[in-house]
């Protein structure tokens, strides 16, 4: 069927050098080449500059803006701006020296006390900014004037009592001077603070919530953050953490000086900026706040080391921070179109026989109106536009992309949406409808297990579990990731099928790793390996990958005996069989090969065969273009996606499989002006019906099946009636 099969799991260059462009810690790219730079120029120019006792002494000189820098970056990360943390740092390392020199208070004590005084000036600037919705550029501009005109009149009544002072304590020397291992004491809290800033951040609602703020507050507003809330705390925290540093500073220097601080609000916004964090906010990291206080801290002791001072220091700086703003712009607003123009690579698919397109002749897959008179299961009207559908004042109830059916043994029929419903229908017609529960995303597979759970694959959002009360319960929504494999493929994505076997283990399958379930048609134009099956086990609760480098699993259903089952290749146009247990466990072979259409769910027959929906039809136009990669991604890049050549998903097709897998009948719905249903994704067979879905329809199918075994169902012979 394909002469480039081989070629089908080559490792592409292209495809790992737009996985690495699209991680995160690409975007960090200019500051850590920045870095390196800068840190290769120093160790070059200065002798001994990486000696243990210099990087010791370099690294405390810095330890105490460190964390200057790190509350600048918070409330950047907020969407804010703290221009006063240099006067908050000044201020409380003039208190912490007032408590230590003038009122002899206990060291540890002083800790909690600038601590609080921290928060107590943060949270100040954050009622201003936060609650009263002020503009923080100008709020902590003006906290920033007060707050050195305070150190000033507070130093000319107290400068002298503390300089004079000869009080002593080895705890208060040990944070000024203290060293682990060779490592400052303050680099060490530092370091912890900004791993508890890491989880903060990135592992906690308030962390969220404070990345959604700063991303766009209109649209945090409308998801019900509280802003104001989120906007105060951040200052707090900044105070806090200017006094961290503050009281570090008092220990090593012991003095107090009308210079202290100045200037530092710029030093540590050129720090962050430089460290990646953007200035509109939204987008940071407590690592990106330290790469950028490290970059600055070389730096400036560079050019303090080459006798470069003063206003030329400043003017290098200044210079530096221009850069690498323009440098950093620059390559995150191009860095998606390199993705972009690497990351789908499609593949030749060549298919062994061409498409038959003469109707007259007598074969399986002859086409033929067996859908034509389908029962439509979903209508009740029509909607304002004259479209069948609901009546309006029952639109929310309105069938959306119902992909897959499962009927229990009370034959109430179950259908999903892609606006995350799960419909049951019930009564002598189906007329009778209810929400059975609301899952939060978009529906696919569904299939009951022996104690009458309904699984439900649900896109986005994971493997779930419906009990027949409705509750709902998440079974899997990750799984250990690819050894080797640059994108993470951990989560689960996009979906599909499942089936559930006798011993309860549950398969089901994703059918791309690399794409989202709104990108499906790139997969199908990239054609690659991209898919997996996946099992759960409920005994363990652990989900494992069973089958990898599939191309698109759309369907999946084990066979009769228990020891393997089919499985649909959709882009191949193939159905596979895979052995899990027995004799031949781990062997996988192909069963039907060149079908006149892309093979979707597959679900059992009364008489021990198969039902195969067809999701679309191959024309010998898209088998053309499946034979030229280059072309059909030409045409992704230079073609918007309504007039992509893509295969007939205009027709509807079911193809009856034997019980060895070879086609015996098809089902067909040809279109026009009488169509009933199109883009087939699923085919269930029950006491003598087979219900259709269908990811491109608003309502699911019931087909009479004359000759079908009316008392069979797929579940009373899986589980011998339910429990």
């Amino acid at each position: 069927m394909l002469d480039a099969m081989n070629g089908q799991s080559k490792w592409s260059l292209r495809i790992f050098v737009a996985e690495v462009l699209s991680k995160r810690w690409m975007e960090t790219l200019i500051p850590w080449v920045v870095f390196v730079v800068v840190a290769a120029i120093t160790v070059s120019i200065i002798p001994g500059y990486l000696e243990p006792d210099n990087l010791a002494t370099t690294l405390r000189q810095f330890g105490e803006f460190a964390f200057v820098g790190l509350a600048m970056g918070i409330v950047l990360i907020g969407g804010g701006v703290d221009l006063s943390v240099g006067a908050l740092f000044a201020l409380i390392n003039l208190l912490a020296l007032y408590l230590f020199y003038i009122t002899g208070l206990n060291s540890l004590a002083i800790v909690g006390v600038c601590l609080v005084a921290g928060a107590v000036l943060g949270a100040v600037n954050g009622f201003l900014v936060g609650i009263l919705r002020a503009r923080s550029f100008l709020t902590t501009m003006a906290t920033l004037i007060i707050g050195f005109a305070t150190v000033r009149l507070l130093l000319e009544k107290y400068g002298v009592a503390i300089a004079s002072s000869g009080n002593v304590d080895p705890v208060w020397d040990y944070i000024g001077y203290g060293s682990v291992l060779g490592i400052p004491f303050n680099i060490l809290v530092f370091a912890g603070t900004c791993i508890a800033g890491h989880l903060l951040i990135t592992r906690s609602k308030y962390g969220w919530r404070l990345t959604s703020v700063g991303a766009g507050r209109r649209a945090a507003r409308h998801a019900g953050v509280p802003i104001r809330t989120v906007v105060f705390v951040s200052y707090v925290v900044s105070g806090m953490l200017c006094a961290v540093g503050a009281v570090f500073y008092a220990a090593r220097l012991n003095s107090a000086g009308s210079d202290t601080g100045v200037g530092w609000e710029i030093l540590a916004l050129t720090a962050v900026v430089l460290g990646g964090v953007s200035l509109s906010g939204g987008k940071g990291s407590t690592g990106r706040i330290a790469l950028g206080i490290v970059t600055i801290m070389i730096v400036t002791n560079t050019l303090v080391r080459v006798g470069v001072t003063g206003g030329g220091s400043s003017f290098f700086l200044g210079l530096l921070l221009l850069l690498a703003v323009a440098a950093d712009v620059k390559w995150l607003k191009h860095v998606w179109k390199v993705v972009d123009l690497f990351y789908t690579v499609p593949t030749a698919v060549r298919f062994s026989n061409e498409v038959e397109t003469d109707f007259r002749k007598e074969t399986v897959f002859r086409p033929n109106n067996a859908l034509m008179g389908i029962m439509k299961v979903g209508f009740h009207g029509r909607d304002f536009t004259g479209q069948e559908d609901f009546i309006m004042d029952d639109r929310q109830l309105r069938l959306v992309a119902p992909e897959d059916v499962a009927i229990d043994d009370q034959q109430r029929v179950y259908t999903g949406t892609s606006t995350g419903l799960i419909m049951r229908y019930s009564g002598p017609a189906l007329h009778d409808r209810e929400v059975f529960c609301r899952t939060g995303g978009q529906v696919r597979g569904l299939a009951f297990d022996k104690g009458g759970n309904l699984i439900v694959c649900v896109a986005g959002i994971g493997l779930m579990s419906v009990a027949p009360d409705a509750s709902m319960k998440r079974l899997a929504d990750e799984t250990p990731r690819t050894v080797g494999r640059v994108k993470d493929d951990s989560r689960l994505l996009m979906l599909d099928d499942l089936d559930i076997a006798e011993d309860g283990m549950i398969y089901f399958t994703e059918g791309s790793t690399r794409y989202n379930m709104d990108e499906w048609l790139l997969d199908s134009i990239e054609a690659r390996p991209n898919g997996r099956i996946l099992s759960y086990d409920p005994k363990t609760g652990k989900t494992r990958t069973t089958l990898n480098g599939i191309v698109h699993p759309g369907g999946i259903c084990i066979e009769r005996g228990g020891q393997s089952f089919l499985y649909s290749e959709t882009w191949l146009c193939r159905i596979s069989r895979y052995y899990f247990a027995g004799p031949k466990a781990g062997r996988k072979e192909v069963v039907v090969d060149d079908l006149p259409g892309y093979p979707d769910n597959i679900n059992p027959s009364s008489d021990g065969g198969f039902w195969v929906a067809m999701v679309a039809m191959r024309t010998k136009v898209s088998d053309i273009a499946m034979r030229m990669p280059s072309f059909r991604k030409r045409m992704t890049r230079r073609l918007p996606v309504d007039n992509w050549l893509l295969p007939n998903f205009n027709a509807g097709c079911i193809v009856k499989l034997s019980k060895d897998g070879q086609p015996v009948e098809t089902l067909w719905d040809l279109g026009g002006t009488k169509q009933a249903y199109s883009t087939i994704t699923s085919a269930v067979e029950d006491r003598g019906h087979l219900y259709v879905g269908g990811i491109f329809n608003v309502r699911i199918g019931r087909v009479d099946l004359p000759s079908a075994n009316k008392s069979w169902t797929a579940h009373s012979e899986r589980w011998g009636g339910m429990e």
